[in-house]
């Protein structure tokens, strides 16, 4: 089976980009400037509905790197092999290249085989309510941070919920819309915005409050 790139393609990519940062005369190196053209390309034409992509986080986690949004790029498998052969081109962290030799070997039809499983498997615990679709397993998981689990909220708990709330509560939230909510959606809604409550999130006095009549497709903070 033939690998996802080979070590001719690897160099001359390498090379490219090298050109590519001389000539912009930029004060970047190969890895980040690699990283900031595919983000261009996605911001122009969006994500390839007919690729797989997986999180690829832009200072790995062995150097401290976060789950942050701002930490995190969707790559697809192919570029998700060159980034952290880059990375290792450019900054010889050893890390990277073990990352990298354990990739390469990747075939399409391993990463297919592999991605179908998994979503197989997701989909097999949504519908028995296992593991993270378990209450008990949610409530046994949020004690793990204190006596008081979840409930202590603490910065950092609250930061994780607002992060798992970006990335799955709109999508979460439509589907279980009712017959009632769409309808109102459908039409116009009275929105509040509050200064006090904007500038400090976690305030129980909102102050002063502005309303905006407005009508919206979807619920959402604006």
């Amino acid at each position: 089976m033939k690998k996802r790139i080979s070590n001719q393609e690897l160099n001359e990519t390498y090379k490219t980009l090298l050109d590519n940062v001389t000539m912009a005369s930029t004060q970047t190196n190969v890895y980040d400037y690699y990283l900031n053209t595919i983000r261009e390309k996605q911001s122009r034409n969006g994500l390839d509905s007919t690729e797989i992509y997986e999180k690829h986080h832009i200072v790995p986690r062995f150097e401290k790197g976060t789950d942050m949004e701002n930490n995190i790029i969707l790559l697809t498998v192919k570029e998700h092999v060159v980034a952290h052969w880059l990375r290792y081109k450019v900054l010889q962290k050893t890390q990277n290249l073990a990352t990298y030799l354990f990739r390469v070997g990747d075939t399409v039809e391993a990463i297919s085989l592999r991605h179908k499983h998994v979503m197989e498997v997701r989909e097999r615990d949504r519908a028995e309510k296992r593991y993270f679709f378990c209450t008990n397993f949610q409530t046994n998981m949020g004690k793990r941070g204190g006596p008081l689990g979840g409930s202590a909220n603490t910065d950092t708990q609250f930061e994780a919920r607002q992060k798992v709330g970006c990335q799955f509560g709109r999508n979460t939230g439509m589907a279980n819309q009712g017959n009632f909510l769409k309808n109102f959606l459908s039409n116009w809604s009275i929105w509040a915005f509050s200064e006090k409550a904007f500038s400090t999130p976690r305030t129980k006095d909102r102050g002063k409050e502005f309303y905006n009549k407005s009508k919206r497709k979807f619920c959402g903070s604006f």
